[in-house]
């Protein structure tokens, strides 16, 4: 499932969830202590549910109810110690009680009815936007309000900020309509939320309080999650968004069910869902995530979706019948493209192919079967980038940004196709005296020329696996961010009682080639190329309870001799001539700096005064949300043109540079002209379409 968000929209597309009955899954309050046995049974490290991970967990679970210490006052923090729900916890869990868990429940949905309460209240109140007043938008810097006045002020201030942001494009009237409508759907899923559904974000507590990558998922997030790893959905084919608290079409997916039964049009608004002649299911106000959930099911079956559709004369209700069917996520799959560079010192072109690779999928259950064709990035990337060599390219940049990972499997895989038998990783368990090695097994390398991997902050684990075995082998370099994420652990996914859905557990750590660990520092760049990411803070993705960086002995190391120092020097150097005369990165980088100061200001303060910008300083504003607004659009289109996607127009000059002087020869100067993209291309293979594949991918 890919999903797209904004600052205000969210949008999914519908594909393959089974539906769930809420007393079929409820989760019940023995069932938490056989859910956090799990964990500590498989974690790498944390092995006892003791009064350590008590108060980790006390602390995370009040967090997930009240993340912006909106709710609680420090008065119910210090009562809650006082009878020490922060370290009895675990003694709870051994005696299968809840009693805690209930209580501070309790006491969360007494404070939020308050809260929702008390914002319609401000919703009506004037605003003087002249005051020079400021809004702490990192929650983690506050303390609970000690007073029922502060935590007043706290809320007049979200409201007051909230207001703000519609002035410049609506009357007051129609903020206040607008504001009142949030609240309205906010309190109606309030008062839906279910004992589950709490109780899955204490497990998640529990989880996070091992550390920041062990997680518990419901019965349907599991299933959503091994649909993301096929990379296919059993659906209808259609993009949607939350607008107000309607559903609305966003798009209709070509080729897809809703697309081939032609009814449902982009823009059409979902009033109700219904299954097979079943009635239907009222779903205004309702979360996005359980219209998805009522869409989505089994191929083959029907669902009804009642509709209001805007017409020029008028609104009209009609019902709209499709049979869900397998829809193939397109963008989610590894695609190649090549890009030509006119190098206008020498008068002739330079062919770059690049390979999106969005995430490392897997169709497990295929694998295992033995399914011919059965989906796999290792196999798709294979595929493409016979393609891009049969078309001629000069080299080739494997783009990882945004990739956050996926099968270690295919993390493996994928470097054999520029290598010969290597270590590709190492990892270790808590049982192992000594890490335990990764090797390919490959005597044909596929494609031996000039390689560049592009990063960004975003690219984590799989990723960061490739990379590093790239770098380590000299066969290679790596551009983009200061450093990739920094996820360096394993995770395995336990597959609990079937109403009780499944606990994802860090079972071991992973290393480069090299020894090195990529957990916490990642894979560093050999040619920075910030984008507008590479100025967060490392907190802010790491959380609280990282498993620690540590380092092995070095596994036996391949000189591929693509990683000479004076080569990349050079590179360093050309590409910050040219990025010195561009106007995109130097606004990027007077941005960064403005935007690291003000990140040292305690709480990230915004201004509540209508006269300045929400933050401080126009220029800060203006280029980094066209930074934003330009990422949103290249995430969305990974074939983007380069006047959109600076940072990759620059790694081709990069990759260029690289090239020549590898080759001994001196570099060019380069112009973009029109790529090609083989939009017609076969991307779902069942058999061996090219010569050159045939031995290579085993078909």
């Amino acid at each position: 499932m890919s999903i797209v968000l904004s600052r205000s929209v969210s949008c999914m597309v519908v594909g393959l969830c089974l539906f769930y009955s809420h007393s079929a899954y409820a989760l019940k309050c023995g069932d938490l202590t056989k859910i956090t046995k799990a964990f500590n049974k498989n974690h790498i490290y944390e092995k006892r549910y003791d009064d350590k991970i008590s108060q980790r967990t006390f602390e995370m679970f009040l967090q997930r109810l009240d993340p912006l210490k909106m709710y609680f006052l420090a008065s119910d923090i210090e009562n809650f110690k006082n009878n020490q729900y922060d370290t009895l916890l675990d003694d709870q869990s051994r005696e299968k009680k809840c009693d805690i868990i209930d209580a501070i429940i309790e006491v969360y949905k007494a404070r939020k009815t308050s809260h929702l309460r008390e914002m319609r209240r401000f919703i009506d109140q004037k605003h003087d936007f002249s005051v020079d007043e400021e809004l702490l938008s990192n929650a983690r810097h506050y303390d609970y309000a000690s007073s029922l006045n502060t935590l007043r002020q706290r809320r007049r201030k979200r409201i007051k900020f909230a207001h703000m942001g519609y002035l410049d494009n609506y009357d007051d009237k129609d903020i206040r309509l607008k504001l009142k409508t949030r609240y309205d759907i906010k309190e109606k899923r309030f008062l839906k939320e279910t004992r589950t559904k709490l109780y899955g974000l204490y497990l998640n507590a529990f989880a996070n309080s091992l550390d920041n990558n062990s997680r518990y998922s419901s019965p349907l997030k599991k299933k959503e999650f091994d649909s993301m790893m096929r990379r296919s959905l059993h659906g209808i084919g259609v993009q949607i968004t939350e607008e107000e608290g309607i559903t609305k079409i966003v798009a209709v997916i070509a080729g897809g069910p809703a697309s081939k039964q032609g009814e449902l049009r982009s823009e059409d608004k979902v009033l109700g869902v219904a299954q097979n002649t079943k009635d239907f299911v009222d779903v205004v106000g309702m979360e996005l995530n359980e219209v998805v959930n009522l869409i989505r099911g089994e191929r083959g079956t029907t669902v009804r979706l009642l509709i209001l559709r805007k017409e020029a004369s008028g609104t009209r209700k009609l019902q709209v019948k499709i049979v869900r069917d397998k829809i193939e996520q397109k963008d989610q799959l590894a695609k190649g493209h090549i890009y030509h560079l006119n190098d206008l010192k020498r008068g002739q072109d330079l062919s770059i192919g690049v390979i999106d690779i969005p995430g490392f999928y897997r169709d497990f259950s295929g694998h295992q079967d033995g399914v011919e064709g059965a989906r796999s990035v290792s196999r798709d990337v294979g595929v493409e980038l016979v393609k891009l060599m049969q078309q001629g390219i000069d080299a080739l940049i494997l783009d990882l940004r945004d990739n956050s990972g996926g099968s270690l499997d295919e993390s493996v895989l994928l470097p054999e196709y520029f290598m010969p038998s290597a270590t590709i990783l190492q990892r270790k368990s808590e049982k192992d005296k000594k890490a335990v090695m990764m090797d390919t097994d490959n005597d044909q390398i596929l494609y031996d020329g000039t390689l560049v991997v592009l990063t960004n902050i975003h690219s984590a684990s799989a990723s960061e696996i490739v990379a590093g075995a790239i770098k380590d082998h000299d066969r290679g370099i790596i551009v983009g961010d200061k450093r990739t994420f920094g996820k360096g652990t394993v995770q395995n996914i336990i597959n609990l009682e079937r109403h009780m859905g499944s606990a994802t557990v860090t079972t071991q750590k992973y290393y480069t080639p090299n020894g090195h660990s990529t957990q916490l520092k990642g894979v560093a760049s050999d040619v920075v190329l910030h984008s507008h990411w590479d100025v967060s803070d490392p907190e802010d993705y790491h959380g609280e309870y990282p498993v620690p960086w540590e380092q092995v002995p070095s596994a036996k190391l391949l000189n591929l001799g693509q990683r000479d120092a004076g080569v990349i020097a050079s590179v360093n150097a050309l590409s910050k001539e040219r990025r010195l005369l561009d106007g995109y990165f130097i606004n990027l980088e007077r941005t960064m700096l403005r935007l690291a100061e003000l990140r040292k200001r305690r709480g990230n303060p915004v201004s509540l005064r209508h006269e300045q910008p929400l933050v401080a300083g126009e220029q800060e504003k203006d280029t980094s949300s066209a930074s934003k607004k330009e990422e949103h659009i290249r995430l969305e289109n990974k074939a983007a043109s380069l006047d959109i996607d600076y940072i990759l127009k620059e790694a081709l000059s990069v990759t260029a540079d690289y090239h020549y002087l590898l080759h001994n020869q001196s570099p060019g100067t380069y112009q973009p002209i029109n790529h090609a993209v083989d939009e017609d291309s076969e991307r779902f293979i069942s058999g061996c379409l090219f010569p050159l594949a045939s031995s290579f991918l085993g078909c």
